[in-house]
């Protein structure tokens, strides 16, 4: 009916809701990426594995959670001595011309947010070493334009034509999600949460 009033409660009620998540997954990347910076500037050849566990302390102190248990989080490898995928960090030194992984995840306010980072060690007496992950580096990176220009075909068809890029490069084909550009392709169910998209 022309100038009839309508309540919009629920309208305004779902879009609250929905900012409110998104601004819960914001604090969460903002609060993450602040304890990888803190890993960074710490992180030192001759350290193990272990010594970054005083991410628990900072965790602990800013009353947030674990995304999966404690004594897995994070996950930290470097080196070849490294133990594959999901494992408690052990005591492998890290040492110049290796890569450093960690594997964080956090809960915070309800919102369980999962990041990795990976940092290469320089060693200038190496150009070998620094070589060999440049060219990763570069395999990975360069196949950013290819999978954006194959968006058409889907997600699905997006991780296919990365991983065959990589693959192309001589590399084994990785078996698990993967992250190319900031753009997530899905792999059976790890990481189902950022695969299902944007909220």
């Amino acid at each position: 009916m022309p100038g009839e009033l309508s309540f919009t409660e629920r309208i305004l009620a779902a879009l609250r809701g929905r900012n409110t998540r998104r601004e819960r997954v914001c604090t969460a990347v903002a609060t993450t990426e602040t304890l990888f910076d803190e890993i960074e500037t710490f992180a030192r050849p001759g350290m193990t594995q272990k010594d970054p566990d005083f991410v628990h302390s900072r965790i602990d102190g800013m009353g947030l959670g674990y995304a999966w248990p404690k004594p897995f989080n994070p996950i930290v490898t470097c080196g070849p001595e490294s133990a594959m995928g999901h494992a408690a960090p052990g005591d492998a030194v890290l040492q110049r011309g290796h890569l450093l992984h960690v594997d964080l995840g956090i809960k915070e306010n309800g919102y369980c947010l999962d990041l990795q980072r990976m940092w290469y060690v320089l060693d200038v007496r190496d150009g070998s070493t620094a070589g060999r992950a440049a060219r990763v580096y570069c395999s990975v990176g360069i196949s950013g334009p290819g999978e954006r220009a194959t968006t058409g075909s889907g997600r699905l068809g997006v991780d296919e034509a990365a991983r065959d890029f990589i693959v192309d490069n001589g590399y084994p084909e990785y078996m698990h999600a993967l992250v190319i550009c900031s753009t997530f392709c899905p792999r059976r169910s790890h990481g189902t949460g950022t695969a299902l998209g944007a909220l």
